[in-house]
């Protein structure tokens, strides 16, 4: 069936004051969207590391396999396949040998140089298909002042893969074409997007409009790893989960995504981040993590909060056609869910002693130009007052602003175990409302009912820069904050967050 939405602009954590309406249809019956964890690293945890810091590019092996007894390697050049037929590898022999490819075991044993000498790379057995794809079982070995240091899982464990990819990856994540092989993890970027459908193959760079296989995977790259700036790396977190597709090529339809209603929206729906080219966004609705440092890179992808960046053609991918989207050069568009938020401090217009910490609203603009509030609604706590008061059940910014942030949904990377569920609760008869692991101990006939889950605190702190958050006051006046206790005391340790980003 036929789908139409109407898509306006919803922000980087905010939303335009006048954004502009579109609609787009689609066939539903041919959305088939991808949905994936993605995360920081290029070709892998430890491979990653392999003498980057010492280099403009990332690990790559030369073509030509060392030859160690029993000779077998000798004469044979490697290669990997053409996209259609997958990412294998391929031997070819200068002498008329039979050809190899994929995940035969005559690989097994096989080793390269890097193209600088300081590192070998081995294929062990337990090589597997991946589809029309194989992955190999790869080693990695270090030269050091006295020798060879030793073969070590490439991947950091044996049961980890890697994809072969033709070519290399600069310190941008910029994929270059010649004959030098690279294996990218399976557990990284540069393995999942073979895995996701778009391998690169070996034809190389094309206009930046040209959905070819190799455009695609390099989308894709810069997709997972939400590398917003050209000159950047990535900016997500680890096994952060998100919604991905395609205008054409492989088989991964475009999603389309309606404008939440009400807003701020469901936070637990992936929603409009970004559409990809080969150069990265081309326009952007949010950030995949706030808590993460703002985006650098305004002069390269005008920032649409601000007066400065509407002018200079900042726009929201919500204020797009999916055509001007797609004219404008993406490949890809993807969703993302709110990962983090930030917990805002907000009262009641009828009791300005009723105040709550919540991650429901949000400010719409750092920019008082377009400065838009909307406000979390909870459950009624007085009569309707006349009008032109505003909704009795409806809560304005307070003047003490974002307290900390909240995770509102997990990475893949953080198990539930090591993380506190937080919950909203809610006393009527005093109207205290107060964000807890449980409902807060109270005297007498008090009792405090759960109105709704806000998010995940960290059990331990994991990192100098996280902050306790603790329970304050007493019953009927509870509150939660990272900052000093009202009135003093040291309150009651619930977990650690993180700072809003400055």
């Amino acid at each position: 069936m036929k789908l139409s939405v109407v898509l306006c602009g919803v922000v980087l954590g905010a939303c335009a004051s006048e954004p502009v309406g579109v609609v787009f249809s689609v066939d539903e019956d041919l959305y088939n969207p991808g949905e994936t964890d993605q995360g920081i690293y290029m070709l892998g945890g430890v491979a990653d590391d392999l003498g980057l810091a010492d280099r403009a590019h990332y690990l790559r092996v030369n073509p030509t396999p060392v030859v160690t007894l029993p000779f077998k390697f000798l004469s044979y050049t490697v290669d990997v396949t053409p996209a259609a037929q997958g990412a294998n590898l391929v031997a070819t022999s200068s002498t008329g040998k039979p050809t190899h490819s994929g995940g035969e075991s005559w690989f097994d044993g096989m080793i390269f140089n890097d193209v600088e000498n300081n590192y070998q790379l081995k294929l062990e057995s337990g090589a597997t298909a991946q589809g029309l794809s194989t992955a190999y079982h790869v080693m990695s070995n270090r030269r050091t002042a006295t020798g060879w240091e030793g073969w070590q899982e490439y991947c950091g464990t044996g049961d980890v893969l890697a994809m072969p990819v033709r070519g290399w990856y600069d310190r941008t994540r910029i994929h270059h074409n010649d004959n030098t092989i690279t294996f990218a993890c399976l557990d990284a970027i540069g393995g999942k997007c073979p895995l996701w459908g778009y391998v690169s193959g070996t034809d190389g760079p094309a206009p930046m409009h040209d959905d070819t296989p190799w455009n695609l995977n390099q989308a894709c790259t810069l997709m997972g790893n939400a590398r917003y700036c050209p000159r950047g790396g990535p900016h997500t977190r680890e096994g952060t989960p998100i919604q991905y597709g395609n205008f054409s090529g492989v088989p991964y339809s475009v999603p389309v995504y309606p404008l939440p209603s009400p807003l701020p929206g469901d936070p637990d729906a992936f929603t409009f981040e970004a559409g990809w080219s080969i150069n990265g966004p081309v326009c952007l609705s949010k950030l995949r993590w706030r808590s993460l440092p703002a985006n650098p890179c305004t002069a390269d992808l005008p920032d649409p909060r601000t007066v400065e960046g509407r002018n200079a053609g900042g726009k929201f991918c919500d204020e797009l056609t999916y055509d001007r989207i797609r004219e404008k050069g993406a490949l890809l568009i993807n969703g993302s869910k709110v990962m983090d938020a930030p917990m805002q401090s907000w009262r009641s217009p009828w009791s300005p002693a009723d105040q709550v910490l919540s991650m429901r609203g949000y400010l719409a603009s750092e920019d008082p130009s377009l400065i838009e509030i909307v406000s979390p609604v909870f459950l009624p706590i007085a009569p309707p007052p006349p009008a032109p008061q505003p909704p009795a059940n409806s809560y304005t910014a307070a003047t003490l602003g974002a307290d900390h942030m909240i995770l509102r949904n997990l990475p893949s990377s953080l198990p539930e175990s090591s993380m506190v569920k937080l919950y909203r609760w809610y006393e009527p008869g005093t109207r205290d409302r107060v964000v807890l692991d449980a409902a807060p101990p109270v005297p007498g006939g008090m009792t405090y009912s759960s109105e709704d889950f806000e998010g995940w605190a960290f059990k331990d702190r994991i990192a100098p820069t996280m902050s306790e958050l603790r329970r304050c006051g007493a019953a009927g006046s509870y509150t939660t904050t990272i900052g000093t206790c009202p009135g003093g005391g040291a309150g009651v340790p619930l977990g650690y967050y993180v700072l809003p980003p400055p």
